[in-house]
């Protein structure tokens, strides 16, 4: 679903909030201290939107995940944008 909105938003919009975005489980990371790996859990994303979240413990499933996604298209790459955790550093506000 979420990859769709980003899809169709693509010509529309240079950035994009989301608020409670879906979380998963991407892959199984290797791992020294765990025979079955570290699990790695992300949202969704795409080859035109870059993605800012505010980085929890994204390892730990017990953990709080960022309840807002920032997906800033590539057209605006050349800004730098990113998340600043000295101005705020708070999971619902990447």
């Amino acid at each position: 679903m979420l990859e769709s909105i980003l899809a169709s938003f693509i010509d529309d919009f240079g950035i994009i909030f989301i608020q409670e975005p879906p979380w998963r489980l991407v892959r199984h990371a290797l791992s020294g201290s765990n025979s079955e790996g570290e699990l790695v859990i992300g949202t969704t994303i795409h080859p035109d939107w870059g993605l800012i979240i505010c980085k929890s413990d994204l390892h730990n499933e017990g953990a709080d995940k960022s309840r807002v996604a920032v997906y800033v298209h590539k057209c605006l790459k050349g800004l730098h944008p990113g998340y600043c955790r000295d101005l705020i550093d708070h999971r619902d506000t990447p």
